[in-house]
């Protein structure tokens, strides 16, 4: 047996659900990227000696020409890129002074839209997720939500699995490896590493059972 270690590389990014109060109550802020044709939520990867928090405000400012702050952690996706693991931490935020927006060749439109209306929007299930996690924390509500059909599901990009299953969370008590805990807190931090450990378990359930 080859016990020499093999060094796995982590794909670190983060990004921002940027809210605001708007007549018709509250709206997300989503950005079209043309490379891919597809409605997302703006994120991108840490510069060299850059925080979490740091890479997701600069992320939102350079994607959407809004600045804005934090006000709480949103959660998190995981998923594979090119054989390589990838871990985006969201955060909400609200946005302080204007917006000016520039198109790019990575964003060329952003778009404000109803918090009912935007799960809608995204091509990615993992973005939806993240956001209905957060339309139910902020009490959004939801009775009018548009119905997430098979017909949607299949035309969209999944980065992991299908449909959205609501999980409820029973709490445990297990012992893992100090070097696993630090390596996670080193991700997400104090406050969030539990979330991360849990998403990265979740994502490989259904990896797995796309491989059977």
């Amino acid at each position: 047996m080859n016990n020499e270690k093999i060094a796995v590389d982590v794909i670190q990014s983060a990004g921002g659900l940027l809210w605001r109060e708007a007549p018709q109550g509250k709206e997300l802020l989503i950005i079209h990227r043309p490379k891919y044709d597809d409605w997302a939520l703006p994120k991108g990867k840490l510069e060299p000696g850059e925080s979490w928090t740091q890479a997701a405000i600069r992320e939102v400012w350079e994607e959407t020409g809004c600045k804005a702050e934090i006000t709480s952690f949103a959660g998190c996706i995981c998923y594979s890129y090119k054989g390589i693991p990838k871990v985006v931490l969201f955060w909400n935020m609200k946005v302080i002074g204007d917006c000016q927006f520039n198109a790019t060749e990575e964003v060329d439109r952003v778009q404000w839209v109803k918090a009912e209306d935007v799960l809608n929007k995204f091509n990615y299930s993992s973005d939806r997720e993240v956001v209905l996690k957060n339309l139910q924390d902020h009490q959004v509500d939801l009775s009018e939500l548009p119905e997430i059909t098979e017909d949607k599901l299949k035309n969209a990009k999944l980065r992991f699995g299908g449909k959205m299953i609501s999980k409820e969370k029973v709490l445990v008590s297990i012992f893992l490896d100090a070097d696993i805990v630090a390596f996670f807190k080193t991700i997400a931090g104090e406050e969030a590493f539990q979330t991360v450990i849990n998403q990265v378990l979740r994502n490989n359930i259904v990896h797995q059972k796309l491989e059977q």
